[in-house]
């Protein structure tokens, strides 16, 4: 009985329950929108293989544009969504939190020259409480609105404070 169960474990969650696949779709612009299709060429299209749901990205993924960005993480609906890791051309990256292709959530964002920031996020701009540390160590530090700093505390590389923010305004 208990061999029974097993094999009928692994049959369900090998096999493409509730319309879901796994293959490669490629990215195309139309006036109505993105569009995803089977067919296409790497090297000139956005190209996507992972779970595939009614013919877009949903399930984990991994989105390749031809000019370099990256993205690993979950899609649902053809969107990046719930966790992931987006990296940038320019070596730039973000791991954390997606909500409709944005950042969303807790995530961090590290920049190629080394600087980064931790925190939250929300529609693809900082927002809520965060730490944006810069290379030589100094850092601002609190309430971040709208991509805006807000509430924070500025630090110079030893830890002492040399500024503040107050309601968006630099005091």
């Amino acid at each position: 009985m208990k061999h029974i169960l097993i094999i009928l474990s692994l049959l369900l969650l090998s096999s493409p329950l509730f319309g879901q696949e796994y293959g490669v779709l490629y990215q195309y612009e139309t006036s109505s929108g993105i569009q995803w299709e089977t067919f296409g060429d790497g090297k000139v299209r956005t190209e996507y293989e992972g779970e595939i749901r009614n013919g877009k990205p949903d399930g984990f993924g991994i989105l390749i544009w031809f000019y370099g960005r990256k993205y690993v993480g979950n899609f649902k609906d053809g969107k990046m969504d719930s966790q992931g890791m987006f990296i940038f051309s320019s070596g730039d990256k973000y791991e954390g939190e997606f909500k409709e292709g944005k950042k969303h959530g807790h995530g961090t964002y590290t920049f190629h020259e080394g600087s980064k920031y931790e925190g939250e996020y929300k529609d693809g701009e900082y927002h809520g409480q965060g730490t944006f540390t810069f290379t030589d160590g100094s850092k601002y530090e609190g309430e971040w609105k709208d991509g805006k700093p807000w509430n924070l505390t500025i630090y110079d590389k030893n830890g002492n404070i040399i500024g503040k923010w107050v309601n968006g305004v630099r005091q």
